[in-house]
């Protein structure tokens, strides 16, 4: 009975040493909690450079489920960008882990946890007083403290237990302070949100230093560099905290969020910091500059911008780049489900109508795609689009279509990177990079991928800003017929290019179609009291071609502008029934009440209708469908069209 006994008991203690194990520290892991708001999320836009060569030793925690990229919330992946939540970008703790892994020993690892929340305050992570700030943040800023449950300090937390499992707390990232620019108890603030993590997480202060990057810099004129001096003092406050200069670290034309290349010094910064203070003195390599795109281009530099509009004045486009203000703020991931389409809230809708499956198929702004047997009920929004590898990766897609050439699907969109400036027009604009792109897809579902996959491709010239492409076919050619933006030109023009027999690339430089300014109600937009971007940006304005042609074989085109009642939509006709023209505009808009961006489809039993997105005063943009009758040389605006 002893020596059963005996056996019973070294069986237990043989489980329990195995299960010990299997849930042990790896002391050669070594954990690194990240936290603070949108430089420490990482600005979207990932290059290609930046997601190559990354040791696997350096792991990521993904803290919140990624599909596209197949992580799992809880689960180690290799560090590859972006490292805190989909859709956002390069951040300061990409190059903090490789500085680490490139100069630790062999046998040990790095592994990053990150949360992090666009445009919050250090209060948004005070354990017992966040409620408070996250119960008037806005819509949102509430989307994404929604993604932490609510509580990113306890969402952290939560994290960083589970990365307990596998490895060591050694240290604790922050970059944050923009948002308390000039707020002289930050310092004390972050002291309560970093003593709550040492006793939460039942750590020791003498072990695990804070990190904390300052602002972009005063040598960048950096929008709210002033607030290095407070974070300045912080080593004051917390003893083992070391603050992490920006100074020389490049920033974006915001003067908020840095650059690539700015992202890359300062996290290599932390990295070297941190370093140091495991007796490991490491040099600060030389980290060239961004050269503000492709080709080593010299970068533009941003200037005084239109004057402001007056307090109340209708504005259109959100607040001015560079405000420090989202101009279009993150939305939550839409649930699919079946609607009517006046609920449907889009701007520039365009419908394809697929033969084979007997299906419509709704894009627009936004890039996301619904369906429909009957025109009435509507499932989505769809993703669609996967942009992995290219500049647009992580960018809004305006005007988004599909057209079917071939044996394959092409989706042209608008891509705009506000972070890279192509012309800078002294007192009016600093113009971003915008362009028309095609993706390819062998269905009208897609995925739709970059039909030219190189990181920094453009299908018009580099330096126009290119908006609202579509495609047109005559005569065995294939042109993209696109707006050149008034916000550049002053006066807004359309244009064409002929593309290459596989729409790679086009084959001669675009030619002006007709200006804005030469149909008789489009309106100058101060002259109606219009601002834009926040700005009063004087000029006319073009938008949204589309192509078509009349039963009689009259080549015309839709297009839009601002008129007397807002949004217009306009048409003109091509003399010549060429793309060449001459084109001669229409007297009247063909609808001139804030609706505009339209097109002409036909359905399955051969009806056509016309598709425009209208807005109600300051209601959002919503699909409407209306008859047109296109039986002679010229358009006639029919009844409200309500599918049955």
């Amino acid at each position: 009975m002893k020596n059963r006994l005996i056996v019973v008991m070294i069986f237990f203690v043989e489980i329990f040493l195995m299960n010990t194990n299997a849930f042990a520290q790896d002391p050669n892991f070594y954990i690194y909690l990240c936290f603070g708001q949108s430089n420490m999320e990482g600005f979207p836009g990932i290059e290609e450079r930046d997601k190559q060569g990354i040791d696997d030793r350096f792991q990521m925690l993904a803290t919140v489920d990624d599909p596209k990229l197949g992580r799992e919330k809880g689960h180690w992946y290799t560090a590859v960008p972006p490292l805190c939540r989909p859709n956002t970008g390069l951040c300061p703790v990409d190059y903090f882990g490789r500085t680490m892994v490139a100069h630790l020993p062999k046998n040990i690892k790095v592994g990053v946890v990150n949360v992090a929340v666009a445009g919050c305050k250090i209060e948004l992570f005070e354990k017992d007083s966040f409620q408070a700030y996250a119960s008037a943040a806005p819509p949102w800023m509430a989307n994404i403290i929604k993604t932490y449950n609510g509580n990113p300090y306890a969402y952290l937390v939560e994290m960083a237990k589970r990365a307990q499992k596998d490895g060591i707390v050694k240290g604790i990232l922050l970059h944050q302070g923009e948002s308390n620019t000039n707020d002289s108890t930050w310092t004390s603030k972050v002291k309560s949100v970093y003593d709550s993590l040492i006793k939460d997480l039942d750590l020791d202060p003498k072990s695990v230093p804070l990190l904390a990057g300052e602002v972009v810099n005063a040598d960048e004129n950096g929008a709210c560099a002033s607030m290095n001096k407070i974070i300045a003092t912080l080593p004051d406050v917390v003893p083992n905290s070391y603050v992490i200069s920006s100074s020389g670290c490049a920033c974006r034309f915001d003067h908020l969020h840095f650059t690539a290349a700015g992202y890359r010094k300062l996290g290599t910064r932390y990295g070297i910091k941190m370093l140091s203070l495991m007796g490991i003195e490491v040099a600060e390599p030389y980290i060239p500059e961004d050269q503000g795109g492709p080709g080593g281009k010299k970068q533009i530099m941003p200037g005084i911008q239109a004057p402001p509009a007056d307090s109340g004045q209708r504005n259109f486009g959100g607040p001015p780049p560079g405000s420090g203000q989202a101009m279009r703020q993150p939305r939550p991931e839409p649930k699919i489900q079946t609607v009517p389409l006046d609920s449907i809230s889009m701007s520039d809708p365009y419908i394809y109508p697929d033969k084979e499956s007997h299906t419509y198929y709704l894009t627009g702004t936004g890039g996301r795609l619904y369906k429909s047997k009957d025109l009435k009920m509507w499932t989505g929004p769809f993703p669609i689009i996967d942009l992995t590898g290219t500049w647009m990766d992580g960018h809004w897609v305006a005007a988004a279509e599909i057209h079917h050439i071939g044996d394959k699907y092409y989706l042209a969109g608008t891509w705009s990177d506000h972070g890279h400036l192509i012309e800078y027009i002294p007192r009016r604009y600093n113009v971003p990079r915008n362009q028309t792109q095609l993706l390819v897809a062998d269905t009208p579902d897609g995925p739709y991928k970059p039909l030219v996959a190189d990181h920094e491709y453009c299908l018009g010239p580099e330096d126009w800003d290119i908006i609202d492409g579509t495609l047109y076919h005559e005569h065995d050619t294939t042109y993209l017929v696109f707006v050149h933006e008034w916000t550049q030109l002053i006066d807004g023009t359309m244009a064409y290019m002929p593309l290459s027999k596989d729409l790679t690339h086009r084959t001669a430089e675009p030619t002006t179609i007709f200006r804005a300014s030469e149909a008789p109600w489009a309106k100058e937009m101060n002259s109606i009291g219009e601002a834009t971007f926040g700005m009063k940006m004087p000029g006319w304005v073009t938008d949204g071609p589309e192509m078509f042609r009349t039963q009689t074989g009259k080549l015309g085109m839709l297009w839009s502008s601002w008129g007397a009642h807002r949004y217009a939509q306009g048409v003109a006709y091509s003399e010549s029934g060429s793309i060449k023209g001459p084109w001669v505009q229409e007297k009247e808009a063909l609808k001139g009440d804030n609706s505009g961006h339209g097109m002409i489809f036909t359905t399955f039993e051969g009806k056509r209708l016309f598709i425009v997105h209208h807005a109600e005063e300051k209601g959002p943009r919503k699909p409407q469908l209306y008859e047109i009758d296109d039986s002679g040389d010229k358009l006639v605006l029919g009844p409200r069209y309500y599918p049955q």
